[in-house]
Parts: structure tokens; sequence; C-alpha cells
């Protein structure tokens, strides 16, 4: 092959440029942005009003040019550059697309669908993902076989990234995906059954943002608007007032804070310290209920060779933050939140390896949720940096002892960026940016992280939706998920008096409730099977928002109780037929008299009513279903579903 000379490739060059010359400017699109939700594979909502919004040079003018429209929709950025143009979406399901510009700057959004789309949102069992993740590592029930079957071409996935603030933000981190089986194992498993099942029934692309953060209370979902009627808040909520706003001296008190964490580090004299193998989670021994810090603590054998050399320590991922110290020099850390499933790798400079005598200390902050370290026992490992000279394996041979509680620390500096459990920072953070977009409805799995505040929860919960609506300027569709059973160490009933106070929202309209009563593990807070979570929420989405009259999707609540004789007759609202049983028939029922003791009674299912029996309460006046956090339901009505947990006053005593 000739190759040509250096004349003839100056020649080609020169003509290269002069056609360039001659040719019109290219679009530039370096000063022209657009919000993440408005980018390519977007699902747009079905007959309604869309604000897409952006960022251009202040002032400049802008253009929406869309398929669907024979003239553009014009505006201008206002000082900051920020604009909005709202357009009507077509009425019927299909593909369009749409550009826009600003001066010889263009965006263009391609491979857009219109049809529905959904809001998801909650603390961990709704980020749980399809596949596994670090903090649920089996994944949800059938996970291999459900995402290779996830080739679903019109429905759409976008996943909100972890951020707090202190002041509400102008956008989010996130892409949309169009379904395929390697985009569904990555999603929330709840919000991806949900969808599917939606999408399947009713024939009509979907898309689905789920905007999630495990471990996180309600309040921290809410506007501070939404709160005035909670006096409880303002302390916190003026705090963030005085949040630092620039970076150094954020970096300040970050230095300050982690300082303060390694002073206050459990003596081996004070301190009962207990062996700990890694990976280490801290709901598998015994500190389900704990935020706070972690301490680990090894002391570690090096090789002569290795004095001197920087190396590189390999632990997985640590929920939430954490810092190393060397011997009682902090040497690095996570020191931000956000990256409790990032597996870490840490340089060791070679000024704090001096002898072949290292003490090895960790300190874990978990600010909500599970806590721990995570991942696999062969990812736990220190090497030189060089990566001659082998390794050691770090997965045994540590000792764990719990540190101070969080409620004990002072506040985490810059709030905005940290602690995600504060009042506003994941409303301002992942939810105010997707204001305005005329959502069809949003799905909600929370209320773990708000067990011991039950009475409180009762009114957040609606007050939170509310926020919601009022943000969104309409009775956005809002359907929940009741929680689930888990063993909580030492529950004396708070998860039922919670799961009581998430149904106080169905007073609300158009709010429905998924029940999980037969779905929950006692020892994982995190079930696997989410299929039927996602399910019974579509089920709720055909009822309240499709309009959907199948008796099937109306599941069973609570009536009423009546005494007949020495029994008690529940009847139900939703059951029209016989009650499915499994073993030995319905139980969780039980019966207090006068004196408000509770006793188990004896159930049996009559037809579409259950009937109680209690030898030891003569006189009954109260029934609860499911008190107990590990009870599991064994009673479904005509269509499967089942009851939720329920308080009830037994009506007088009526003749047969």
């Amino acid at each position: 092959m000739m190759h040509p000379t250096p004349r003839l490739v100056f020649a080609l060059l020169a003509l290269a440029a002069m056609a360039r010359a001659q040719q019109p400017d290219a679009p530039d699109s370096s000063e022209l942005a657009l919000m993440s939700l408005f980018s390519d594979h977007m699902v747009l909502p079905a007959s309604t009003t869309v604000v897409v919004k952006g960022r251009v040079k202040p002032g400049a003018a802008v253009a929406l040019h869309a398929s669907w429209r024979s003239e553009p929709v014009t505006g201008q950025a206002d000082e900051l550059g920020r604009f909005g143009l709202p357009i009507a979406t077509p009425e019927a399901p299909g593909a369009v697309r749409f550009h826009v510009t600003s001066g010889t700057a263009v965006r263009a959004v391609e491979d857009v669908l219109v049809g529905d789309v959904w809001l998801a949102s909650g603390q961990s069992n709704m980020e749980m993902s399809l596949g596994p993740s670090p903090t649920a590592p089996q994944g949800a029930f059938d996970w291999q076989k459900e995402s290779e079957a996830a080739t679903l071409p019109e429905l759409r996935l976008f996943t909100v990234a972890r951020r707090t603030s202190a002041t509400p933000l102008d956008d989010v981190d996130g892409r949309w995906e169009v379904c395929t089986p390697a985009t569904a194992r990555a999603f929330s498993a709840t919000a991806f059954f949900f969808a599917r099942d939606l999408h399947l029934q009713k024939r009509l692309p979907i898309g689905i943002v789920a905007s999630s953060w495990g471990g996180t209370i309600c309040e921290a979902w809410t506007r501070d608007r939404g709160l005035v009627d909670f006096p409880e808040f303002a302390d916190a909520i003026a705090r963030l007032a005085a949040e630092p706003r620039t970076e150094a001296e954020r970096r300040e008190r970050s230095e300050r804070y982690w300082d303060g964490i390694g002073t206050a580090v459990p003596s081996a004299a004070g301190a009962t310290w207990s062996p700990a193998t890694l990976p280490h989670i801290w709901s598998k021994h015994g500190a389900a209920d704990f935020d706070g810090v972690g301490w680990y603590r090894r002391d570690l054998e090096i090789e002569e060779s290795w004095v001197g050399r920087d190396l590189v320590l390999m632990l997985g991922p640590i929920d939430d933050m954490d810092a190393v110290w060397i011997g009682s020099k902090r040497v690095t850390g996570t020191f931000e939140p956000g990256h409790w499933n990032e597996p870490r790798q840490y340089r060791i400079a070679r000024d704090m390896v001096t002898s072949t005598k290292l003490e090895l200390r960790i300190a874990v902050l978990d600010t909500g949720g599970e806590g721990g370290i995570a991942g696999s026992a062969e990812a736990c490992r220190l090497q030189p940096a060089d990566g001659e000279g082998g390794s050691i394996a770090l997965d045994a041979s540590w000792s764990f002892v719990r540190g101070s509680a969080l409620r004990d620390l002072p506040p985490f500096p810059d709030a905005g960026r940290s602690n995600p459990n504060q009042p506003t920072l994941l409303w301002n953070g992942m939810i105010a940016p997707l204001v305005p977009f005329p959502f069809t409805g949003a799905i909600w799995y929370q209320g773990e992280s708000n067990r011991d505040r039950a009475l409180q929860y009762s009114t957040l919960f609606p007050a939170m939706i509310r926020d919601w609506r009022a943000a969104f300027e309409r009775e956005l569709p809002f359907l929940f998920v009741q929680i689930a059973p888990f063993g909580y160490q030492g529950d004396q009933g708070e998860l039922f008096a919670l799961r009581l106070a998430q149904a106080e929202a169905l007073s609300l309209q158009k709010v429905g409730m998924a029940v999980t009563t037969d779905i929950g593990d006692a020892r994982d807070i995190h079930p696997r099977q989410k299929r039927l979570v996602g399910e019974r929420l579509s089920m709720a989405a055909r009822r309240l928002v499709h309009g959907d009259n199948d008796p099937s999707l109306n599941p069973p609540m609570p009536r009423s109780a009546v005494r007949r004789d020495a029994e008690v007759v529940l009847t139900f609202d939703g059951v029209s037929g016989p009650w499915r049983t499994s073993g030995t028939g319905p139980k969780h029922f039980e019966v207090a008299g006068e004196d408000g003791v509770f006793h188990e009674a004896s159930a049996r299912a009559e037809g579409a009513s259950i009937v109680l029996r209690c030898a030891a309460v003569k006189a009954p006046r109260h029934v609860r279903y499911a008190f107990h956090a590990t009870a599991m339901a064994d009673s479904w009505d005509e269509h499967g579903l089942p009851l939720p947990p329920f308080l009830l006053a037994v009506e007088l005593t009526k003749d047969r």
C-alpha cells in the first residue's frame, strides 16, 4: 500500500480547511443545556402541558420545535439564564421528537414516546434494585428470570442520583434508559414491576422516574412550607439557613468534624469490642436500629519490604461514610454522603508506613437505615500500590464496637450536602427540580425510618402528600406501600402503629395503598418479593387513575366488628366471595375487653366474613389484626389480596 507524501497530506488538509470555511457554521450546543429529564428516550405525559426547562445565556431568546406542532414555542431566558417553555403534548400515545434552539445552538431530544410518566420515591425498599446490590445482595426474588424477560422498548427508566440540598435545586443528575435486561437489573425493583404491569395491562408507553434514598425519613421529602404545622422541625429548618456557602468553609468544617470523631474512639479498656469479619452489616449483628459511629480495629503485620512504600487499602462499600486512621493519624476516608454503594480503594502514603506493625482503625458513620461494611470478603485487601509484593487479606481478625449514637454527635457540617435525614433536604435536592413536570401520579415506599414516631406520622404523611400536590399544582394521584412484617428488635407495637398511621392517608382523595402483610421477611427488612408489591400498586393505579371497574382491583378493607353471642363477626369492603386461607386458617386476630388486654382469638371464614371467638374475653370491645411485627398474613380475599393490619371497636351485641 502506498502512503501519501508529507506535501500531499498538507495539500489535502488545506483543501479540507477551505471547504469547511465555505460551509455554514455548525450548530453550537455548548451554550444551551436542557434539564436532564428532557433527554433522549424520555416519555412525555399525554394530553397535558409540559414545561421544557433549561439554561442558556441570560436574556437569550429560545424556541422549542416539536414534531407534533407546525409552529415553535418561543421564550426568553431570565437574568440567571433559566428558561421554561410550556408546550401541549399529543393526545394519543406514540413516538415524537423535539429540539430547542437559541441562536445557532441546538439541543435535540430523540426517540421520545408519549404515554404515562410516574414518579417513584421513598427509602431503601423503593431504592432496592431488581438485581443484587450491596444492601440486598440476593436481589429481588427471581431477578434473573425477570431481568432476562425485560426487553420492553416502550418502558423507559430514569434514576435520580442521590443529592441533598439546603435550598431547592434546578436539576437532577440522571438519564433516561430504554428498558432492557441490563437496565432493568439496576433499576428499582418495585418501580420496575409497577411500571411493567401497568404497561402490559394498559398497552401504552410508560416512563418511571425513581428518586429514592435508603434509610430516609418522611420530613426530608417535604418542603419547609409543608412542615409549618410541625413546630418540632422548626429548629432544624432554621439551622439549614446557617450552613456554609463557600467550599473552603465546608472543607474546614468537615475537617473539624472528623477530627472530633477521632478523639471519641472508644478505648480498649473502657469498651467491649467484639470479633468481626468483613463484610459486616450492622443489622445482622444486633445493631439494626443503630445510627451513629461504629469502630473497626485491626493490628497488621506487614512485610519488611513494604515499609516506606505507598500502599492501597481496599474494602467493600461502606454505608454511609468513613474515616481511616493509621495509629493516631487520620489518613483518608469518604467524608461526604452519597457513596454508600461504592467499594473503597484508598492510597496510604509511604510516610505513614514506617514500621512492619500498623494499627488500622476505621470509623463508619451511618446516618440512617443500614450501616456497616458490605461487599465480599475477597475484596478486602491491603497491598503495595505498585502491585509488587503480594497482598494481605483483610476480611478476618477485626474487632468492632459501637461508638457515639447519631443523636449524641454534633450536627454534620454542611447538612445541605450530608445527612439526608433532616427536614426538606431530599425535597430540595431530588424532588424540587422535577417540578412542575406533570407526572401521571406518584408511588411511595417509606415508613421504616419513622417507625418510632407513628402518632406524628399519622399527620405528617398526609401533610407531605398535600405538600407535593401543592408544589405540582394538581391533585397528584398518590399510591403507597404499607410496610412489611419484619423482626424489629424490641418492637412493642411500633410497627403496628406506624402501619395504622400510614393508612390515615387513605382519607385523602386519589390515594391508594398496597398491602404487604403476606410478603415480608422476619429476618430481612428488604423483602425480596417485590413483584407483588409493584403489581398491587399497579392495581391501585388502574382503579384510581384509569377508572377500571374490575372488582378484583378493590383491596379488602375492614368495615365493622359486631358481637354475635360469644363471637365477633368481621365484615369487609371489597370482599364478595369466600376467603382463601393456608394452613389451619386465619390467624393473627386478637380481641380485648374493657380492660384493654388483648388475647389471641380463633378465627374461621364464613363466606365474605371472618368470625372470631376467644374464651378469655367474655365481652369483646376491641379487635386488632396483625399486631406483632413478624405476623405474616395467611388469608386472602377471592382475588388474592391480603388484609391490612387494623384496630376496630366492637359494636354492641346484635341478635342473630
